[in-house]
């Protein structure tokens, strides 16, 4: 009997240390003690074994709990989503879809196809407008009740009348820089692209306007002509604002030398409409034509952009040469500030591209000045 009891001492011993290892092993334990307490249901050693088989069923249902669970929720179907919706994303989807059904908005990138529909638009609507202007420069049309005539034979004598020649002249220039723009949508440059693609809207409603404003210019609806013009300085002013360091050659082409021609014909077309060359009307056209200084002072200031500097100046010297042929010329001083507008805006934009361009200057176009270095003193520490 001793040595039997002697037995089961170590084997409660044995279970009670092997109650802490893993539970798969568990089974066989108790059914051992089971049995023993079976046997010895009313001495010290059952009472002993009772508490070691407690202990083991107890663990063994915590684990297997434990498990249960584990498994449960690993096998769950993971129903988060991989990016939390919140209730700001239907906004910017919204918004996202807004600016790609706005033509004029601003984009970082761009589809095959809408480069594809770029490159033909943009042909088509210069080839338009650039044919329609060459045919009534030579020509002029034949329907309508209104005076009709040759583009320049509307250019009447006026405070703003233009020189043919050099207005002629301007824009044949503008006409080669704009071939420079069609060709940056077929460069593989992303830079050119991207920037061409940006302001292709506004070329194309430039291009437009402008078709619809020759054909209103030689049939003499000069107010409706004027009505373009000024929807197409809008078009042109959000197009440079938007895109004001976009490439200098597409810039050039296509915003800063239409705009400053627009900004000009204004005034131009809106004196053919008044119809007026008397003295009251010479003296109110000697104040306006300071505007034009103001202008190009700001574009030079603002956005140190010399081309529209010397393209304002060229169209100054335009108006200079068309109001020194122009009659009266009895106290005409009207071509002296267009030659002297025109001279201004010649030196400042050297002064301003000059640096530029020999790669010296210290703000380029675009740039912001830091404002740790627009606080620093005029004069270093010595």
């Amino acid at each position: 009997m001793a040595g039997r009891q002697n037995v089961c001492w170590n084997l409660i011993a044995c279970v009670s240390l092997e109650a802490r290892a893993p539970v798969g092993e568990g089974g066989v334990r108790g059914l051992v003690l089971a049995c023993m307490y079976s046997r010895y249901p009313d001495t010290v050693l059952s009472r002993r074994l009772l508490f070691s088989l407690r202990e083991l069923v107890g663990r063994t249902v915590y684990a297997t709990t434990t498990t249960t669970t584990t498994t449960t929720y690993n096998n769950k179907p993971n129903t988060t989503p991989k990016h939390p919706i919140t209730m700001s994303e239907p906004a910017t989807n919204g918004a996202s879809n807004g600016r790609n059904l706005n033509p004029f908005s601003k984009r970082s990138d761009f589809s095959a196809q809408s480069i594809l529909l770029y490159k033909i638009t943009t042909s088509a609507s210069w080839l338009l407008f650039l044919v329609t202007a060459c045919y009534y420069v030579f020509n002029k049309p034949h329907e309508g009740h209104h005076p009709h005539g040759r583009f320049w034979q509307h250019n009447y004598p006026t405070p703003f009348a233009q020189s043919s020649i050099i207005t002629s002249i301007y824009w044949i220039i503008l006409f080669i820089l704009q071939l420079f723009y069609a060709y940056a949508l077929h460069t593989s440059n992303t830079v050119y692209v991207h920037a061409a693609a940006n302001i292709g809207s506004h070329f194309i409603a430039h291009n437009l306007l402008l078709f619809a404003f020759v054909h209103l210019w030689v049939r003499s609806h000069f107010w409706l002509a004027e009505f373009l013009l000024l929807v197409n300085f809008c078009n042109l002013s959000a197009a440079y604002f938007r895109h004001s360091t976009s490439p200098r050659l597409i810039h050039v082409g296509a915003v800063s030398g239409p705009l400053a021609w627009n900004f000009v014909a204004l005034y131009w077309c809106g004196a053919v409409a008044v119809h007026t060359n008397h003295a009251a009307a010479r003296i109110v056209a000697n104040v306006f034509i300071w505007g034009w200084a103001g202008y190009g002072v700001f574009f030079l200031a603002a956005y140190k952009d010399y081309t529209m500097g010397f393209a304002l100046s060229v169209l100054s010297v335009s108006t200079g040469v068309g109001q020194f042929l122009t009659k009266p010329h009895i106290l005409q001083l009207q071509w002296i500030f267009a030659f002297s507008i025109g001279g201004l805006l010649f030196i400042l934009s050297l002064a301003v591209g000059l640096p530029g361009l020999l790669g010296r200057d210290p703000f380029p176009r675009g740039a912001i000045v830091d404002e740790d270095r627009e606080r620093a003193p005029l004069l270093a520490d010595e």
